[in-house]
């Protein structure tokens, strides 16, 4: 069975909408592995603890391009999309309340 994440990135390499690039099929490849693990409950449907993705790299590569098909592509409810500056001023926020 072909991924939500795997599934979206086709319809819109076959659309044209994008082009093929090696380099975002293995961040496919590590967010169809991601897609799995979250999908998984463990014992009495506890969640089990879950590696999550980090991308990076030179601007124009498509990083957030691919993190808003994931995003839309997965069902989990309790779901945040951040991007990283954001994330990071948040959690300085934290940070410094906590202290």
């Amino acid at each position: 069975m072909t991924s939500r994440i795997r599934n979206a990135y086709d319809i819109r390499v076959e659309e044209g909408v994008l082009t093929p690039d090696p380099e975002q099929a293995g961040v496919i490849a590590a967010l169809e592995r991601l897609e799995v693990d979250l999908a998984k409950r463990g014992l009495f449907g506890k969640a089990p603890e879950v590696r999550g993705v980090y991308l990076y790299g030179p601007p124009g590569r498509g990083k957030s391009m691919l993190m808003d098909l994931f995003y839309s592509a997965t069902p989990e409810p309790r779901k945040t999309r951040a991007h990283f500056h954001a994330f990071m001023a948040r959690i300085h926020d934290l940070v410094k309340q906590w202290r």
